[in-house]
């Protein structure tokens, strides 16, 4: 007859024992993260800027909730989202009222970078691209000086880059230049291209997307009297990049 193996009943002591350490660790790490969770606050436009955020009310949260959303199931914080005219928000950081912007480039602050804050780890690359009319056929694989007698639809008071080698028509917002494009008013315009790809999609426009004119990294500005949770931010910012979640975000709003 086979044997049966009989657990001993210092072997079954051992295992409980070791099963109640790891479950009394779990629980302390799961208090210490309770204990470190703050509040924050930041704010976005009430008028929205699709995909990035969605105006107040819609039934979207946008790119940028939904992504402060998985930072926060990371870190066990609570983050606030607050509605305002878009002026209002840098004001509202300088004053301490908001924690967060989010999200910003490094660069639109030059060789002037603010003493009041920090930057976390990129987020995501972002790019502006030119779009065309699919009747334009244009060859800038020689580089974009051969835009320099071209019309080009953009949006007013907004800067491309350092060098802009194309004639701007200005437009009120995004929406304006990719309906300049899609009616062939305009033949060649340039926006950002997560914009571009969900205005296209939502609108039903038939627009070519061409290639990068100018690309940044995307950082979330954190207000220095919460500087001491910048780690926690950036790790979860890491993970959440690297097992593909912020890109899912950011594909569920451009593509079908």
């Amino acid at each position: 007859m086979p044997h049966k193996l009989k657990s001993s009943p210092l072997t079954i002591a051992h295992f409980n024992r070791k099963i109640a350490i790891l479950t009394l660790i779990s629980l302390i790490i799961l208090l210490a993260n309770q204990l470190m969770a703050e509040e924050f606050h930041w704010g976005q436009s009430v008028k929205g800027f699709p995909p990035f955020h969605m105006p107040k009310g819609s039934a979207q949260k946008g790119i940028y909730n939904e992504m402060i959303d998985e930072i926060g199931k990371k870190t066990g914080d609570t983050f606030i989202v607050h509605y305002y005219p878009a002026r209002r928000g840098i004001s509202y950081f300088d004053q301490g009222r908001v924690d967060l912007e989010v999200m910003v480039s490094p660069v639109w602050w030059g060789d002037n970078p603010p003493t009041n804050s920090v930057w976390s780890v990129p987020v995501f690359y972002a790019a502006d691209i030119f779009i065309f009319h699919p009747s334009v056929q244009l060859d800038l694989s020689q580089g974009f000086e051969s835009l320099k007698d071209t019309r080009v639809a953009t949006v007013g008071g907004y800067r491309y880059g350092e060098n802009e080698p194309f004639i701007r028509d200005d437009g009120p917002n995004d929406i304006s230049t990719i309906k300049k494009v899609d009616s062939h008013r305009v033949g060649v315009g340039l926006m950002n291209e997560y914009v571009a790809k969900y205005l296209a999609k939502e609108l039903d426009l038939n627009v070519t997307f061409g290639p990068t004119f100018i690309e940044g990294e995307m950082v979330i500005r954190i207000h220095k009297s919460k500087i001491h949770t910048v780690p926690r931010i950036n790790q979860a910012i890491t993970e959440l990049k690297e097992d593909g979640t912020f890109q899912r975000i950011i594909d569920s709003y451009i593509h079908e």
